[in-house]
């Protein structure tokens, strides 16, 4: 364990890991918002065809690259096309946020001055030479929550012509 951190108290430390978790949720929650307006505004301009259908499962990358795809081929089926391709450009980062703390354990660390951080660990990817580990004190979670929760209202504004 590195020299600047120490075991935190055990309330400090669950009040700590609730607020982590809280955090992921929201993250979760939010990123699902934008997910199901994307599919339903895929739905909603897409026709049904009678060829190959679509699988069910799409993953939200794929979804983001879809409907970005569209808004430039066919600007014409958007209120504002451009806006569209920006707001999923802006929303792409939370988006792999979400994927990236989705698959982590969390651990708290206290540092010497007695400040909290919560360190997200990708439980998927173990390799001795690569770590993907992600640091958040609370006022940086706070900060990406409120962006995040800002960003999706706006999402939910934009509109079909």
């Amino acid at each position: 364990m590195p020299r600047d951190l120490l075991p935190p108290e055990p309330a400090s430390r669950e009040k700590a890991l609730q607020s982590a978790h809280i955090f992921r949720s929201k993250l979760i929650e939010r990123c699902a918002q934008v997910e199901r307006w994307i599919a339903q505004m895929m739905a909603s301009i897409t026709p049904a065809t009678s060829g190959k259908s679509r699988p069910a499962l799409v993953l939200l990358g794929n979804r983001l690259d879809e409907i970005r795809d569209l808004a430039r081929k066919s600007p014409e089926r958007f209120k504002n096309p451009g806006r569209i391709i920006e707001k999923m450009d802006q929303f792409q980062i939370y988006s792999e946020l979400r994927s990236e703390l989705a698959h982590a354990t969390t651990e708290v660390l206290v540092l010497e001055d007695g400040s909290v951080q919560i360190q997200f660990d990708n439980a998927g990817l173990v390799h001795p030479l690569i770590e993907r580990r992600i640091i958040l004190n609370e006022d940086k979670m706070r900060e990406i929550a409120n962006s995040l929760a800002s960003l999706v209202n706006q999402i939910r504004q934009l509109e079909l012509k």
